[in-house]
């Protein structure tokens, strides 16, 4: 969100403690059922005065800006001005949206695709789980006696935040029940429901590991578990496992094990 805040407290600055008094009146009293309401409300709500500066923000908006205690709330409140401090998505929103509002139109912005980068660049955060947002954005002008804009309030409603964790699930599922097969990543990427691109790198994000390198792991592993059986032939387990045994299937396993194939065998059926 904000790059630029000051250090400055919300109660030194006059105008915003009169904003946040006059706030406090229109929600009945910042221990009124109403106040409360809006303070718990699962939805995000943030409360701007006329020239853009933030003089309330309740518990769900302030864990989108990347804080979970409600006492953070003097790090925003009076600092961020939307029209200053903006990241350039939000710039964009409040420029199309300002004359409406100061005329006392209530504006609504349906469907607002976020990517991850725009998601940091709108919060101010150095990470986030979640990939990408979908919101719809309400604004609502609040006007005094002579139609002049007194504070507008912003609230969104989050369509779906995608994290990429089920994704990844089914592209592990695929994985694994097709490791017999060589690999195939836009197969698996297929699987996810993600392009090629967004899937290795969101897999990457969530295992550690790029998918090349959990098919290996988990094929190597499935290995590991014919080398135990005495019946078997290093080179017939290999064959089971739809591997050449050959020097790059030798390194494959030894990079993923530690050591040789002939090692691990004999270490396992000693300890067997």
């Amino acid at each position: 969100m904000a790059a630029a805040f000051t250090s400055t407290s919300p109660q030194e600055i006059p105008e915003t403690r009169a904003a946040l008094s006059t706030v406090e009146t229109l929600l009945g009293g910042g221990h009124s059922p109403i106040a409360q309401i809006f303070e718990k409300a699962p939805f995000p709500v943030e409360i701007y005065d006329a020239e853009g500066t933030t003089v309330w923000i309740n518990d769900a908006m302030l864990k989108m800006n990347g804080y979970d205690d409600p006492g953070d709330r003097g790090k925003l409140v009076g600092k961020y001005n939307v029209f200053r401090d903006s990241a350039a998505l939000v710039a964009v929103w409040i420029t199309e949206a300002e004359a409406r509002v100061r005329s006392g139109e209530i504006v609504t912005f349906t469907n607002q695709a976020i990517s991850k980068e725009e998601y940091l660049a709108l919060f101010a955060l150095k990470d986030t789980d979640i990939s990408s947002v979908c919101l719809d954005t309400t604004i609502t002008p609040v006007m005094d006696e002579t139609g002049t804009l007194r504070f507008f309030m912003v609230t969104m409603n989050v369509r779906w935040i995608y994290y990429g964790k089920e994704e990844i699930a089914r592209a592990k599922t695929y994985i694994e029940t097709h490791w017999l097969k060589p690999f195939d990543a836009a197969h698996a990427a297929h699987a996810a429901h993600l392009s090629k691109t967004h899937f290795y790198r969101l897999f990457k994000k969530h295992t550690g590991m790029t998918p090349r390198e959990y098919y290996a792991k988990y094929k190597i592993g499935k290995l590991t578990e014919y080398l135990q059986n005495p019946a078997l032939s290093i080179g017939e387990a290999f064959a089971a496992c739809q591997m050449e045994y050959n020097s790059n299937s030798l390194k494959m396993f030894k990079d993923v094990v530690g050591t040789s194939p002939t090692k691990y065998r004999e270490r396992a059926l000693s300890e067997s």
